[in-house]
């Protein structure tokens, strides 16, 4: 069978072959789902996975893990070399073998005129099945006015309902001090979750609660209902976006934290002056860690 740069044919794509360009080695690394011992979109993919990368000689190595849809990127030295890329095997799940390539291991060569490829590993093991991508979510913030006092505060988390991946559990609770009201909510249902702005992550999620009146305040609302919108925007340098409605039964605004307060069932998050969030994907076998 024919080769490239070390690689079977048709299981490696060219990205680019413009010397000057950084040399990135990138692909998924899925689990055999369908049985058929080809990479597919029925296969599942393996998150949290160590794909290492070696030089020839020995001077050079370097891991990341794959994301929550098995996916993997690593930046490589931009000059001419021999790699060889493999799966870190504690990584894997237990009984894990390799499909694709045979042995599990990719060899390849970067020059001027490769600078970038792509590959995937597949892999077979016991009770793969096609699973779900679900959505983690912990995160505490603070917003501040103009006069650096303190507008509302936050925290909480969500986690999705494993092992059926159905419903989510959590608590979140909102303190809006310039209001002086409290929410005190239960988590139930994740909406939507996904990637923003390139590489930040959002979740939406919905729950019940009571909404209760602070510091002389008497208003209580012993039922009421809340979406928020979270986004992890860390990894573009850039402030955690929050969005939050809480409702009465009749579906009456009670609280809003909107960057377009006028439209209120608009999800339309604003930034948040200081917030640790973390939204995280996988799967419920393989958690992030």
């Amino acid at each position: 069978m024919k080769t490239v740069s070390g690689f079977t044919a048709g299981a490696i794509i060219l990205l680019a072959s413009l010397s000057g360009n950084a040399a990135q080695l990138q692909g998924r690394v899925l689990c055999d789902a369908d049985g058929d011992g080809l990479a597919g979109i029925t296969d599942s993919p393996l998150a949290n996975v160590q794909v290492v990368v070696k030089n020839s000689n020995g001077t050079y190595s370097d891991a990341t893990a794959t994301t929550f849809d098995g996916s993997f990127s690593l930046i490589l030295p931009d000059a001419p070399d021999t790699y060889v890329a493999y799966l870190d095997a504690p990584s894997l799940p237990p009984g894990t073998t390799a499909v694709i390539p045979p042995n599990g291991i990719w060899s390849f060569q970067i020059s001027s005129r490769l600078t970038s490829v792509a590959a995937d590993f597949l892999v077979k093991t016991p009770g793969c099945v096609r699973q779900p991508i679900v959505c983690w979510l912990s995160a505490s913030g603070t917003e501040l006015n103009g006069k650096g006092k303190t507008e509302f505060r936050f925290d909480g988390s969500v986690t999705p309902g494993c092992p059926s991946a159905t419903g989510s559990s959590g608590t979140w609770n909102h303190t809006a001090e310039s209001l002086k009201l409290q929410l005190r909510g239960i988590v139930t249902n994740t909406l939507a979750f996904g990637n923003v702005g390139g590489s930040g992550s959002y979740i939406v999620f919905s729950g019940m609660g009571t909404l209760k009146g602070t510091g002389g305040n008497r208003a209580s609302y012993p039922r009421t209902s809340f979406v928020a919108r979270v986004e992890d925007r860390s990894n573009i340098g850039e402030p955690a976006r929050y969005y939050l409605r809480v409702c009465d039964a009749r579906g009456m605004t009670l609280l809003l934290v909107s960057a377009d307060p006028a439209n209120p069932l608009k999800v339309a998050p604003e930034p948040v002056s200081s917030a640790k969030v973390q939204v995280r994907f996988g799967t419920c076998d393989n958690p992030p860690q």
